[in-house]
């Protein structure tokens, strides 16, 4: 017998189905690999240095979001998009301690795994040295910005919170904006880049 429950939608009581979504209602269905799939992931194949790694990252977490991901399950799905070096290290690393074991992972543990085996400290330290030591060329602020938008996400430890972005995305600034930036004493990193 169909019902209708308080939400005016017809069902057959209690964890009816939502025929346009497939979720029971006030549930959501939780993701399938078959949805993390079709929100087409980038494969990684251990080459390209924390460049290449990083914008992995950014593209994987984009698709957890996308098919709204379960931690649960981050790990189990993203490593089978692994291929060449890294699928091979990652079996390798299965094999230390058992497919579950692995699995069960975190995503940041796994994001920290991957950054100790695929990028190398030297080019890491460039980057830190080059976010360090940023600062705008002339009064090219798109350029500066951009550069910094890339290396803030190449190093996040050293803008580890939005207060330490926007002094270090402030120092970098030629002197004449620098100052109207500061007056305005801007909380987020966008606020400071509309400033700026």
């Amino acid at each position: 017998m169909t019902q209708i429950n308080a939400s005016g939608t017809s069902g057959s009581g209690i964890g009816a189905r939502n025929s346009n979504h497939g979720e029971s209602l006030g549930h959501p269905r939780e993701c399938s690999y078959k949805d993390f799939i079709n929100a087409k992931p980038k494969t990684f194949d251990g080459t390209g240095g924390v460049s290449t790694l990083t914008r992995w990252f950014e593209k994987t977490e984009s698709v957890f979001e996308i098919c709204a991901c379960p931690e649960a399950n981050k790990v189990k799905f993203v490593t089978c998009t692994f291929q060449d070096r890294a699928l091979s290290w990652w079996n390798g690393y299965v094999k230390s301690l058992s497919l579950p074991v692995a699995n069960a992972m975190g995503w940041d543990d796994l994001k920290i795994l991957m950054l100790a085996e695929y990028c190398p400290r030297g080019e890491i330290q460039n980057l830190e040295q080059e976010l360090w030591g940023l600062t705008m060329k002339n009064s090219d602020i798109v350029a500066y910005t951009a550069r910094f938008n890339n290396l803030a996400i190449l190093c996040p430890w050293m803008v580890s919170t939005e207060s330490k972005k926007v002094e270090r995305f402030i120092w970098g600034l030629s002197p004449q904006i620098q100052g109207n930036v500061i007056a305005a004493n801007p909380i987020t990193f966008g606020s400071a880049k509309r400033l700026a």
